[in-house]
């Protein structure tokens, strides 16, 4: 690894930044010792809506579904079928977070790992809404927040992205989101696959459109990870901002292991972007692309790249795109063009992680 001198204590403070905002996401399914004559040994998913289908995998159920009670965060969960080994039950509504318990006429088991029932966010939203860390929302599909709407996401909330569905959140013309995460507790997009199976492009990400008026948003203390899914021979990314962002209202942002570039700005309007302490760690793509007349003013822009998941033929640290035909030029953003888009940009870093 070869860093320029100069750049030593940035990248040292980067470092910093970026293991503050990692945190570990959601537990994965856990499996308890086997050899009991009664008891839950699993519970798969972990994470679920209601009205969704949970696996309860143990011993000594009864194989009368009638002869089996399953409560789900304290809500009563219908036995759809029934094995010694095996319940397989409908998730009810309830409180967000709490345990399993299953009971077989004098005998009870509680799987103690927590339980979570998620929120379900689909299609146009057309109310504004708050999203609280004491709940977990799962996007599925094309999630849009229309004009006129704003959405505030307070710190230390989960979101996880839907594979099935591609899920994307999307900001529309005319609407604003304020996403204020902490050190302590930033805010987390990520994909709702297990954590052992979650991928690089599991979901398609977040998505700010092109505004007609000047849109209120901040972005600060986020992580985005295993999102830009994108069809071939078209442009993704986990963050994909199109519209001007003032001074001061994006900063400390993370993409982890985009399918796509991890942020990619393209306003049209020649409108300027303020971007600072902006990390891209793992991404297939490359890791800040500005295309259009996309104007932007940054400081203290960081990647690196995991060469199990870096795309050879399209990644890099930063490329302007000057048209839509794929001809790219990537340069050294201390020496900026001065004909065409412009790009201020102080302070940045390239790493190469070698992990085998």
């Amino acid at each position: 690894m070869l860093v320029r001198k100069s750049f030593h204590r940035l990248i040292l403070l980067l470092t910093a930044i970026a293991i503050g905002l990692l945190f570990g996401s959601c537990n994965k399914t856990t499996i308890k010792e086997p050899g009991i004559s009664y008891g839950i040994i699993g519970v798969d998913p972990e994470v679920v809506a209601t009205g969704d289908t949970v696996n309860i995998f143990g011993a000594g159920f009864s194989t009368d579904t009638s002869g089996n009670t399953v409560k789900i965060n304290g809500g009563a969960a219908r036995v759809i079928s029934a094995s010694t080994q095996l319940l397989r039950v409908i998730a009810p509504s309830g409180t967000a977070r709490g345990n399993v318990e299953v009971k077989t006429d004098a005998q009870s088991s509680t799987f103690k790992d927590q339980f979570t029932l998620a929120t379900v966010i689909s299609g146009n939203q057309t109310a504004s809404a708050t999203w609280t860390a004491d709940n977990l929302y799962l996007l599925k599909g094309d999630v849009h927040f229309t004009k006129g709407t704003a959405l505030t996401i307070q710190a230390g909330t989960i979101i996880l992205g839907d594979k099935l569905t591609n899920a994307s959140l999307t900001i529309d013309d005319g609407a604003h989101a304020s996403m204020n995460g902490t050190v302590a507790n930033p805010i987390v997009f990520s994909s709702n696959q297990a954590l052992q199976l979650r991928w690089n492009g599991d979901w398609k990400g977040v998505i700010f459109a092109e505004s007609s008026v000047v849109a209120a948003d901040h972005i600060t203390y986020t992580r985005i990870e295993y999102a830009g899914a994108h069809p071939p021979n078209q442009p993704g990314a986990a963050l994909t901002i199109n519209r001007a962002i003032t001074a001061d209202s994006i900063s400390y942002v993370q993409t982890s292991y985009s399918g796509g570039d991890g942020f990619r700005f393209g306003a049209t309007d020649g409108s300027v972007q303020y971007l600072k302490y902006l990390i891209a760690a793992g991404c297939s793509g490359n890791d800040f692309s500005f295309v259009n007349d996309d104007k932007a003013s940054a400081q203290f822009l960081f990647g690196f790249k995991d060469p199990n998941f870096a795309d050879p033929a399209w990644c890099g640290w930063l490329t302007r795109y000057f048209d839509p035909t794929r001809y790219h030029q990537q340069y050294d953003p201390r020496r900026p063009k001065r004909s065409g888009p412009q790009l201020q940009c102080f302070g940045h870093a390239q790493l190469w992680l070698d992990f085998n």
